[in-house]
């Protein structure tokens, strides 16, 4: 199994795809919506056993990858099975967590000659062969030329198809969300150019509005004004004729 992960973890994420049998193999009936909430709460659980700790999506590579390497191994026993006829002990006996996953996963049922491994009862190898994994594989130094494990061969196209299929669905589902967040994204920029029009409409109003207050506040202070002068200047005139005819009266007075 990877040795990415500890001992803990692994455990903690045998038993949730124990429990979701569908989550384990790559779809659920319940709808895609779900199996990302599942799958958000498995990594929760696994990042809670960390070091180490990863992301939803490397959580799911993990688990691919150990199917993937599961059935490699299955895939090179049954050709082994069917090329020796249940000669030489070569095939690769699986551990406990391979043996876990394949219960899971209902994987026998999709890797042809499996039935003749499980009764014919091989014997592994050997302790280090039988637990040697594909990670351990790749991240051997440049310098060593190890032997090439036989049953890490490429498995049968039928397993490559549905591995493309499993990878093509989850590019079109994280293709889906985008695109619905580029949607979301246009919807909100429309929501606030139509905020932005109605504040700018109203401004031009309000200052049309102002405008208009302005001017015919003006125009009342001049009339205001001009009404002032006018009593100002009949005050003036009544003031100039009484004192005519004061002057008149006097000069009466002094003939």
């Amino acid at each position: 199994m990877s040795k990415s992960i500890n001992k803990t973890q692994s455990e903690i994420l045998l038993s949730k795809m124990a429990e979701n049998p569908d989550l384990a193999a790559g779809f659920s009936k319940q709808g895609k919506d779900r199996q990302e909430a599942l799958w958000k709460e498995t990594a929760a659980d696994l990042n809670s056993a960390g070091p180490p700790t990863k992301t939803v999506s490397e959580w799911k590579r993990v688990w691919n990858d150990q199917k993937r390497y599961v059935r490699k191994k299955l895939t090179f026993n049954a050709e082994q099975i069917r090329g020796t006829g249940g000669g030489p002990n070569l095939h690769h006996k699986l551990s406990t967590s391979e043996e876990t996953i394949v219960a899971i996963t209902g994987m026998t049922n999709s890797v042809e000659g499996l039935e003749g491994i499980v009764s014919h009862g091989f014997q592994p190898l050997s302790t280090t062969e039988s637990e040697l994994d594909a990670e351990t594989i790749v991240n051997k130094s440049p310098q060593q030329t190890p032997k090439r494990n036989p049953f890490l061969k490429d498995a049968p196209s039928s397993s490559k198809r549905k591995g493309t299929s499993v990878i093509l669905e989850e590019e079109i589902e994280v293709q889906k969300e985008i695109l619905k967040r580029i949607r979301r994204i246009e919807d909100n920029t429309r929501a606030l150019n139509k905020n932005f029009t109605i504040l700018n409409n109203l401004k031009e109003e309000e200052l049309k509005e102002l405008k208009n207050q302005t001017i015919e506040n003006k125009r009342h202070n001049i009339e205001i004004e001009n009404l002032r002068k006018r009593e100002i200047k009949a005050k003036l005139e009544k003031t100039r004729r009484l004192i005519e005819i004061e002057e008149m009266k006097l000069s009466m007075m002094k003939r």
